[in-house]
């Protein structure tokens, strides 16, 4: 299991969730259910959660003896810290109102340009599969139409009983979906992209790289 493949399964997971969770009436279960039935990699969402909570484990005990050696090499008597210059914390340096405002309007901007990226990646996917639609012969049978499929409520229904209404919620689903792994893969691309720019082979090799 490759780190990054499943880092990135998360972050289209965690997409796909703030979807279902933009309808307010969707509970947690519905969007835990909708997740484990959407198509995405659970054994690269179990790897990423694990990575991560190693990562968070192993960060903490690093902080925890570098803490305790600091602590012992400091001179002591009676429980009292001798010799150590009380810590004075900076003041935070509050940007001006402008600056706050700029900043504000780019962050803003970046995601007018995002939100519109994806709209038209998800028009491009639906008239995809509307063309592929018009080319396909289907057949359907007895199996077919007693199998179901999921909506974005967490019911199923089956192929037989399934209404205008349910083929359309469910095309919606996919299709977001879709755009979804379009997203992952370009998450590869842009890492490609870096690592041949900076001429190195690993992500963490870049000088940039730094960890959260």
């Amino acid at each position: 299991m490759d780190y990054f493949d499943a880092v990135a399964e998360c972050q289209r997971a965690a997409a796909y969730a703030r979807t279902l969770a933009a309808d307010v009436g969707t509970t947690a279960g519905e969007i835990t259910t909708q997740l484990m039935e959407g198509g995405f990699n659970l054994e690269a969402l179990a790897y990423g959660f694990a990575s991560e909570a190693a990562s968070r484990a192993h960060r903490d005990a690093v902080r925890a003896r570098e803490h305790e050696a600091a602590r012992r090499a400091t001179p002591r008597r009676n429980g009292h810290t001798l010799g150590a210059a009380p810590r004075v914390q900076p003041a935070p340096i509050e940007p001006s109102p402008e600056a706050a405002a700029r900043a504000a309007a780019v962050e803003r901007d970046a995601k007018a340009r995002w939100d519109s990226l994806m709209t038209q990646i998800q028009d491009d996917i639906h008239d995809k599969a509307t063309s592929l639609a018009g080319e396909m012969v289907v057949e359907w049978t007895r199996d077919l139409l007693a199998s179901t499929f999921a909506l974005p409520d967490g019911s199923r229904v089956s192929w037989g009983d399934a209404t205008a209404a349910d083929h359309r919620v469910r095309v919606d689903m996919l299709v977001k979906q879709a755009s979804g792994t379009v997203e992952t893969a370009a998450l590869h691309q842009k890492a490609l992209q870096e690592l041949g720019a900076a001429g190195v082979q690993r992500l963490s090799d870049l000088p940039e790289a730094v960890a959260a």
